[in-house]
């Protein structure tokens, strides 16, 4: 972690992250949340939030790391599909796509009028009546 020079007034001065530390939250940022980032770090999720906010660079890493792992499971995801992967497929067309399964149920006899399905009967005893 390296010191950014702060203005003159007091207080701590802000944390931030140098070249190295950099490259890593792009390598971790496919695969790790921003609080197990931190945690690496040995920082708070906060201070890790404000030093993206402070160092735009490391933001930019994080995303670009973010995008990396997303154009990596979309290659994948593709890859399955094109092989046949039905599941695969039904997955993408859900999740992009709105796509939706959907049953129709008709409950209606043959006369047009609604089909009331068995009743069930329920009995509630009151047992405090008993002697």
């Amino acid at each position: 972690m390296e010191t950014i020079p702060k203005k003159k007034g007091g207080g701590k001065h802000p944390i931030g992250l140098d070249e190295d530390q950099i490259k890593q939250v792009e390598q971790m940022a496919p695969n790790m949340t921003i609080d197990q980032i931190s945690e690496y770090f040995s920082i708070n999720e906060r201070t890790f939030r404000r030093i993206k906010i402070r160092q735009e660079e490391v933001q930019a890493a994080y995303k670009k790391g973010r995008l990396k792992g997303l154009n990596r499971a979309t290659q994948l995801l593709w890859d399955k599909m094109e092989n046949g992967d039905i599941t695969a497929l039904i997955f993408y067309l859900k999740t992009q796509w709105q796509w939706r399964e959907k049953q129709d149920v008709n409950i209606s006899s043959e006369d047009g009028s609604l089909k009331v399905p068995n009743p069930v009967l329920i009995s509630f005893s009151d047992d405090s009546k008993k002697d």
